[in-house]
């Protein structure tokens, strides 16, 4: 049985502009300047692939969450007792649009999270359909052999 889960829990940059950074430029700039693209191209690397991960080893009975840059990673590794459960939070996150007809908009969003026994809430995935993120916690569930409870 698998003992140690490395979970991507979320980028680092922000996706317009990871898109902006990675797809945009470099591609733009080739026709004009492709010695300034090539220089671009390994920022624009960085950009899509740092993100923040988390890493359990249930033998060991340690956590990491660090910062995973083009293959580093920065962070540290934190003993724990235990795992109590996973849980899933829904919120409604409010967007505004427009600059002269403002628009709101509403909508859910469900995150996940591991509460350990030292009260310490440890962020796995967030996702606006449940389904993605039930399916992401079950798995999780099943390594650290805990159970999933819905707070809402």
């Amino acid at each position: 049985m698998k003992n140690t889960l490395d979970i991507a829990t979320h980028h680092y940059f922000p996706f317009h502009f990871i898109a902006l950074g990675f797809a945009l430029t470099p591609l733009i700039v080739i026709p004009i300047a492709p010695i300034l693209s090539i220089i671009l191209l390994p920022i624009a690397l960085m950009l899509t692939t740092t993100h923040y991960r988390l890493k359990i080893d249930t033998n060991r009975k340690i956590y990491k969450e660090y910062l995973w840059i083009l293959g580093f990673k920065k962070g540290k590794e934190i003993p724990y007792d235990s795992i109590d459960f996973i849980y899933i939070n829904e919120l409604n996150i409010t967007s505004e649009y427009g600059y002269v007809a403002r628009v709101h908009a509403t909508a859910p969003i469900f995150r996940g999270y591991i509460k350990m026994s030292d009260d310490e809430k440890l962020f796995i995935t967030e996702h606006r359909r449940e389904p993605k993120v039930l399916k992401k916690l079950t798995k999780i569930a099943d390594v650290v052999n805990t159970t999933i409870q819905k707070n809402y």
